[in-house]
């Protein structure tokens, strides 16, 4: 029997539960926002072009739903595995020289994205504390930067778990190793 809801037969993995959490949760912000962002440049394009009537704060508007699609995003990518990466000097490598780039990648994008946290969390208590605000509607701007220092800390957590999976893992996926298939009792045509 199948120990997840989707009930395909195969049992899911830990990875494959936050993938899934990630993308009901910030792949729904993430596409709202994308969503937001178009609607915002296609009411101030046809306001400007044909009423001579620009969205008041558009631009504003737009840089925070980039920021939000950004820092939402970045961690659906990391759990779902899209980065782009490029493998062609590491495949030429045996087994364990390809785990070891893969678990020194890790841990060093793991440590620029909490330094990166880190950063903007001083950045966010400067902004707050002078209580910074966008020129034209107004909107705070320390809370959208404590929204990507945790981002920032939410992603560098994603890739140290991938670290511990290159270290402990005897075979990855992507790294030019043959993912296991199924039995055969549980195949579909």
């Amino acid at each position: 029997m199948s120990s997840n809801p989707g009930g395909s037969g195969v049992a899911r993995t830990p990875a494959a539960a936050v993938a899934a959490i990630l993308d009901a949760g910030l792949g729904t912000i993430a596409a709202a926002d994308l969503v937001f962002m178009t609607m915002v440049t296609v009411i101030d394009v046809v306001g400007r072009y044909l009423f001579d009537a620009p969205l008041r704060g558009a631009d504003e508007l737009s840089v925070f739903a980039l920021a939000v699609a950004v820092f939402a995003g970045l961690p659906l990518a990391i759990a779902r595995g899209g980065l782009i990466t490029v493998e062609i000097m590491v495949l030429r490598l045996p087994w364990p020289l390809r785990r070891a780039a893969k678990l020194v990648a890790d841990v060093i994008s793991a440590l620029f994205l909490a330094f990166a946290g880190w950063q903007l969390i001083a950045k966010a208590q400067d902004l707050g504390s002078y209580g910074d605000a966008t020129m034209f509607l107004r909107i705070p701007t320390a809370p959208f930067a404590w929204g990507m220092a945790a981002a920032c800390f939410f992603s560098a957590a994603l890739f140290a778990g991938l670290a511990f999976a290159a270290f402990t893992k005897p075979k990855l996926p992507g790294l030019g190793a043959k993912v296991p298939q199924s039995s055969s009792s549980e195949t579909q045509p």
